[in-house]
């Protein structure tokens, strides 16, 4: 037998060394190495409306003990973020806070239990979807975290609590890829009485994420399905687009001339139709958009049918409901 030759000795280590190598840098460099060899960062998650989806950014780890940790996760998901063309769903309170306090359950050390404002629920539904599951999502990826549970204190006393975890939210049938379903919408329709509005609950699937208020909007000029109420908006109309607009902070309801050439109504059903628009579309729409700007074949209108300052914006009109009409509710921003 021929003794091995030193140059098969070092070809035989240079490729053992060159393997090794590559299996360690593998391993550093994927998410479960990055984990263990860079366990200082956490992952929050975002929406992504173009992809209809959640992802995550990296931040890095905060100082302090636990709850210094949780809080912290809180604020990250509350800012705004790194990356260009995504969105924080974290929604705009009234009263300046959503969160009372957060603590790990005694009972079970694996769940974070988080106490809510009312706030919570005046979310639109697709927004408190998409909180909820941003939310669960970032907390759960914290390795001593295994659910979350939600619990929202009512104005009458009364608690109302759900767990979620990543299992519960990757099974959500409402959230898929660009796509929704089995999505409730909230239209508002004049009622009969011409006292105000009324709302009634419309149930679809299978709708675009981006189409929300478009859908919505389309749904309010077929009408209403139930008795007691009806939209003055000509069934001729049709919906050139409907854009929200974050550099002016509203929509843009962009309707065609039949919208005005069609419509037959008094000033007072003109003032309900067009407030009956703003708060389907503002309602529906994702975002925290609170106003629409009203076009007419792309272009501004001083007045429509004895409704002044057309060309303004309007506000989402909650005390239009029954018994609670208002005068117009303008806001002194142009087009």
């Amino acid at each position: 037998m021929q003794p091995v030759k030193k140059w098969h000795w070092i070809i035989g280590f240079f490729v053992i060394f060159i393997l090794v190598g590559s299996g360690i840098a593998f391993f550093v460099f994927s998410d479960w190495g990055q984990e263990i060899v860079s366990p200082h960062r956490m992952h929050v998650y975002f929406f992504n409306p173009s992809q209809g989806r959640l992802e995550p950014e990296v931040r890095p780890w905060p100082e302090g003990d636990v709850r210094d940790w949780l809080y912290a996760l809180a604020w990250h998901l509350e800012s705004t973020p790194v990356t260009a063309g995504l969105n924080s769903t974290w929604p705009q309170t009234e009263n300046g806070g959503l969160i009372v306090d957060m603590l790990m359950s005694g009972d079970d050390s694996d769940v974070l239990v988080v106490y809510l404002t009312d706030d919570y629920f005046n979310m639109p539904p697709l927004e408190e979807s998409l909180f909820r599951s941003a939310f669960t999502l970032t907390m759960v990826g914290m390795a001593f975290i295994d659910s979350v549970k939600f619990v929202v204190n009512t104005e009458d006393g009364v608690y109302t609590e759900w767990v979620e975890s990543a299992a519960t939210i990757a099974n959500n049938p409402s959230i898929t890829p660009a796509r929704l379903s089995n999505v409730q919408f909230t239209l508002y329709f004049i009622d009969e009485s011409m006292e105000g509005l009324v709302t009634e609950i419309y149930d679809a699937t299978n709708v675009d994420i981006q189409q929300r208020g478009l859908f919505a909007l389309q749904q309010l000029i077929e009408g209403p399905q139930m008795a007691g109420s009806f939209t003055a908006i000509p069934s001729e109309t049709r919906i050139r687009d409907v854009t929200p607009d974050v550099d002016a902070g509203g929509i843009y309801v962009n309707l065609s001339s039949e919208f005005v050439t069609n419509f037959s109504g008094t000033p007072a059903q003109a003032r309900l139709m067009i407030y009956s628009i703003v708060n389907t579309v503002v309602y529906n729409t994702p975002g925290s958009f609170r106003r629409v700007f009203f076009l007419v074949d792309s272009e501004r209108l001083e007045q429509f049918h004895g409704v002044g300052d057309f060309k303004m914006a309007f506000n989402f009109n909650e005390r239009i409901m029954m018994g609670f009409v208002e005068e117009e509710e303008v806001v002194d921003v142009e087009v």
